[in-house]
């Protein structure tokens, strides 16, 4: 009996998964099949191989090494109507499948002929074949039938509820976008969309598992630039290692998207002192979508190239705009995590030599002004760069200084333009660092000339230049995560319209700067930015150095080192909502004292060393435990308004240290203890007359002294404060300071006492219309004794409108210790004691030691409108003796 072999038969949509080397036949589509390890494979007929067929290639199943012939062919079919199947590797010509054998490879090369990015409402469709529809089927093409009909997806009838129940989608390393539909690709499915490309490994040479970095390199970025000449905007790496060569990097096309979720960019191990791992230049409108960029900071050569090996550079951003990178890890680079710069363009400068003392009139021509300086020369509008840009900037050199005594950050600078005839035509404003767009300059302008106020005999020399700069601009760096670099986080070093929001930025340090962000290069070209709600910690030198920028915000971050705000030409520096934890926030804008301030809101410092080098604003802001060292080296003013400082260090000397520099305090309250005094002074470093102390409307709760002697100003103001001492009735706190000018008025006082030292010609004490209360049983011992005020020294003094309350004095207690100079007016005063008989007031002669032994001068006092109650006036020989003049009238003395 003769053998008999048959293999299983089947409609194809009931065809089962067949065991290894099993056959089946459908029996409606007549495919046969055989089974694999994991999936059913079909076996294709002769006439369905189709064009393969007409290759010369020996292995006609690799369409790999059949590239070029396959598009030759297909060159064939150009007025055919080409499009993909449904089936996977093969592809419809006029309506008939064609098995090309190949799968993944392929679909990019058919792209070049196939309809990539259009869609269709379903109203469009017309080849439907619905008939009674159920819940839960789907749409499948027909390919035979050419007709869309549903099915069932076999199986999976009892699981179809909603996209919800799908539990193989990877929303992790890849990031959903409105509009994107799911893939399936490595047997999860993955979000994409029409305009997006999955970059396919195989095709492009790309090698995910950390080897092969020069053609991996190579292969990434040709796709890039396949992608984007195909009208793609989105790219999709693979999740994977990449190792990107050691010599090159990433080089990111315009109008892309890189989504690198699930992916890590490791930098080849080198010695180079430079090197990129993803450089953004000369382009646009580009973001970053996640994945891991990490240098080879800890395998790096630092010894066969000398040099400090700064420059290894995670992301690179030169001379491009509207980028953005969102959710990187950046780590472990040579240098800095992210580098935002400009493009560098010098083309004209100005010298010394081509000033000239005067300016131009308003048709143009020269005008003789002793206050301004005028370009001698021309400046050609047909220079290349100029015309390219279409716009050009007055700066000052690479370091922004515009020369010595010719620093015109401030300045207006008029441009005159004049015709090819030396016709003048219209003059405009501008400030340095700014462009002058072409657009916005007179019609039929061909060079032009500068001019702008300074005395010429000032300039020392001068380093103008005329430039066209490209900046980086609208740069936005969000929710990322920046560490260990060895020099710096972020770099601003040209860039303008920066957004940092939401970033981790620590463990930055191993060389010089050695900070989480640091703006500086480019100097005042630098402009326009925010830096929000970031967590800063563990960076080696500081959090975030600015240089002489224009316009920066720093704003709701969390900080662990200083924030320093500096350089001669900066301007509009504000922090404001900021946590600075064991850190300080410090810094000054234009130097000097018409310099914009640097301001400081509603920012909270804990436990930290601020150093004031002046004009610096803080306003509502919260001190504790903070000390501060006041040293303005050109003597400019720092101002606190609406501000707490609290001090609880009993163990600590001082909170403030004086040396040189200016102090206003407004709306302020101050909860003070430390071991000796809040204020010690070393102001006699400096020039103590151009210092200045102002208190007005602030609370001092004081259980400690708030100044000790030595602190010398031009003039200490005080104004409508609250003063409060010890409430043991047995224990004073002093205010001590040396002062041309005093101003004392309107405060309310409680049991503490103030000694001041005038210095100078012409100092002057005034001291009106003060309330002072002192109910304290026991009396400050010393010398230079007084429970209230101990003044000496001043060629005049005023005491005005008072009134001094005694609670009680059986011991003696003395509101007022003067030493006359010159002359004393002492009226409108009220003296009054509850208690005892020996309050008083201590009247004496000019105090002379050896310290001050100028000559004596004759001294004329006013006594009068005063009132004493149980308060007497003691006048000293020393004071009667010196008396040349004195009016003692209409006092009332309720003692006698």
């Amino acid at each position: 009996m003769a053998s008999r072999i048959q293999i299983k038969s089947c409609l194809k949509s009931d065809l089962p998964k067949l065991s290894v080397g099993e056959f089946a036949i459908c029996t409606d589509t007549r495919e046969v099949f055989i089974g694999t390890e994991n999936e059913n494979l079909q076996i294709a007929d002769k006439q369905d191989i189709g064009i393969l067929e007409e290759l010369q290639t020996t292995n006609k199943f690799s369409l790999v090494n059949a590239v070029n012939e396959v598009l030759n062919i297909f060159n064939n079919y150009k007025d055919e109507i080409i499009s993909p199947s449904s089936i996977n590797g093969n592809v419809i010509v006029n309506g008939k499948e064609l098995t090309v054998f190949d799968d993944s490879s392929i679909n990019n090369l058919l792209s070049l002929k196939s309809p990539t990015d259009h869609t269709h409402a379903i109203q469009d469709i017309e080849d439907f074949a619905i008939n009674n529809p159920k819940d839960g089927e789907v749409l499948v093409y027909d390919s035979i039938n050419m007709k869309f009909i549903t099915r069932q997806l076999s199986g999976h009838e009892s699981e179809l509820k909603s996209l919800g129940d799908l539990t193989d989608v990877n929303l992790t390393d890849y990031l959903a976008d409105n509009g994107d539909f799911l893939f399936f690709m490595d047997g999860q499915w993955v979000p994409t969309s029409t305009s997006s490309y999955i970059i396919n490994l195989e095709f492009w040479g790309i090698n995910n598992n950390g080897i092969e970095p020069l053609t991996t390199t190579i292969g990434i970025n040709n796709a890039l630039q396949w992608a984007s000449a195909k009208g793609y905007t989105k790219c999709k790496l693979p999740k994977g290692v990449y190792l990107i060569n050691k010599d090159t990097a990433i080089n990111m096309v315009s109008n892309m998207t890189l989504d690198l979720y699930g992916c890590i960019l490791k930098k080849e191990s080198n010695g180079n002192q430079k090197y990129y791992i993803i450089n953004i230049e000369n382009s646009e409108n580009i973001t970053i979508l996640g994945g891991v960029i990490q240098g080879e900071r800890f395998e790096h050569d630092y010894t066969t190239t000398p040099g400090t090996h700064e420059w290894g550079t995670g992301i690179n951003i030169n001379n491009s705009k509207h980028i953005n990178i969102k959710n990187v890890e950046i780590l472990e680079t040579t240098g800095y995590g992210i580098f935002i710069g400009a493009l560098y363009k010098q083309i004209y400068t100005l010298n010394k030599s081509a000033l000239e003392q005067g300016t131009f009139n308003n048709n143009g021509s020269l005008l003789n002004e002793n206050d301004w300086v005028r370009s001698s020369t021309f400046f050609d509008l047909s220079n290349q760069n100029i015309q390219n840009q279409g716009y050009f900037m007055i700066c000052g050199n690479g370091y922004g200084t515009y020369g010595v005594g010719n620093d015109i950050s401030k300045e207006t600078i008029n441009i005159y333009f004049y015709d090819n005839e030396n016709n003048f035509i219209s003059s405009i404003k501008t400030r340095t660092f700014e462009e002058v767009f072409l657009k916005t300059i007179p019609p039929n302008s061909k060079k032009f000339k500068l001019s702008y106020r300074r005395k010429l005999s000032e300039i020392q020399n001068c380093l103008i230049e005329i430039r066209t700069d490209i900046p980086s601009k609208w740069i936005t760096i969000t929710n990322c995560f920046i560490h260990s670099c060895r020099a710096l986080g972020i770099v601003g070093g040209g860039g303008q319209n920066i957004t940092i929001e939401n970033c981790e930025i620590s463990n930055i340090g191993g060389t010089a700067p050695a900070c989480g962000i640091d703006i500086e290069d480019g100097y005042s070209i630098n402009q326009n930015i925010t830096i929000r709600n970031n967590y800063f910690h563990d960076n080696l030198v500081a959090d975030i150095i600015v240089i002489s920028a224009r316009n920066v915000l720093i704003e709701m971050n969390k900080f662990n080192n200083s924030v320093d705000f500096g350089g001669p030409r900066g301007e509009n520096y504000v922090s404001q909502y900021n946590r600075y934890n064991l850190s300080s926030g410090i810094g000054k804008t234009l130097a000097g004292d018409n310099g914009t301030y640097c301001v400081f809101r509603y920012d909270h410092f804990t436990e930290a060393q601020l150093f004031l080098s002046g004009n610096a604003l803080y306003e509502n802001c919260i001190f504790d435990n903070i000390n501060f060292i006041l040293q303005s080296d050109l003597y400019l003013t720092t101002k606190f308004s609406n501000c707490k400082f609290n001090f609880n260090k009993p163990d600590v000397g001082w909170s403030w240290i004086l040396r040189r520099g200016s102090l206003i305090f407004r709306y302020c309250e101050f909860n003070v203890k430390c071991k000796w005094y809040y204020f010690r002074s070393e102001a006699h470093l400096g020039d103590w007359e151009r210092n200045n102390l102002v208190f007005e409307h602030n609370i001092f709760n004081t259980s400690t002294s708030l100044g000790e002697m030595v602190f010398e100003t031009g003039q200490l103001t005080m104004v409508n404060n609250i003063l409060k001492g010890s409430t043991d009735q047995s224990t004073y706190y002093s205010f001590r300071a040396k002062s041309n000018k005093v101003f004392f008025t309107g405060n309310n006082v409680k049991d503490v006492y103030f000694v001041i030292e005038g210095k100078g010609i012409d100092s002057q004490a005034i001291i009106s219309d003060n309330k002072v209360n002192i109910d304290n049983i026991s009396p400050v011992l010393g010398f230079d004794r007084s429970e209230f005020l101990y003044l000496y020294w001043f060629d005049k003094i005023n005491i005005n409108n008072n009134i001094f309350d005694i609670l009680q004095a059986n011991i003696t207690i003395r509101c007022l210790t003067i030493y006359a100079e010159k002359r004393l007016n002492l009226t409108g005063n009220l003296f009054s004691c509850n208690n005892g008989n020996k309050a008083k007031i201590d009247l004496i002669g000019a105090l002379r030691n050896s310290n001050n032994q100028s000559t004596i001068h004759p001294l004329k006092s006013v006594i009068k409108n005063n009132i004493f109650d149980n308060v007497s006036l003691n006048q000293d020989p020393t004071y009667t003796n010196q008396l040349n003049y004195q009016v003692l009238d209409l006092n009332v003395d309720f003692n006698s």
